[in-house]
């Protein structure tokens, strides 16, 4: 929800795929934090410049993981939302976002979201 705030300003609605995409930028920043932490044994350890509100990312992997899923999830929920046009900058959103999907495991997702890119750019969708 941070993020949203700090990216959307308070007057104006995020848009549905806006959305999608920040939970997926949210999945890799997760997984970024994951990797640099990794490795050490020291949970100071700490580089500079690191904020508290950095610290909420270093959580342990099975939390960042479980965080990962939720985020996914609610990024292909708002990418499957009823009534969402499905034009030509929905089938770009699609595209794109469907590789972070096959990355995180969710190969099905994945397959989705390039069919229906794929449909829309040839007139299909």
């Amino acid at each position: 929800q941070e993020a949203f705030t700090v990216l959307v300003p308070q007057d104006l609605p995020p848009s549905t795929r806006g959305m999608a995409i920040t939970y997926l930028n949210l999945c890799d920043l997760i997984t970024a934090e994951i990797e640099k932490t990794a490795g050490s044994d020291d949970p100071a350890v700490k580089e500079e410049g690191q904020t508290e509100a950095d610290e909420d990312f270093s959580a342990d992997e099975t939390e960042a993981e479980e965080r990962i899923s939720e985020y996914l999830q609610k990024a292909e929920d708002l990418l499957n939302t009823p009534g969402l046009p499905r034009n030509g900058n929905y089938a770009f959103v699609c595209e794109k976002c469907a590789p972070v999907f096959g990355y995180y495991g969710r190969f099905l997702a994945e397959a989705e979201f390039r069919k229906r890119a794929e449909a829309i750019y040839r007139g299909e969708g």
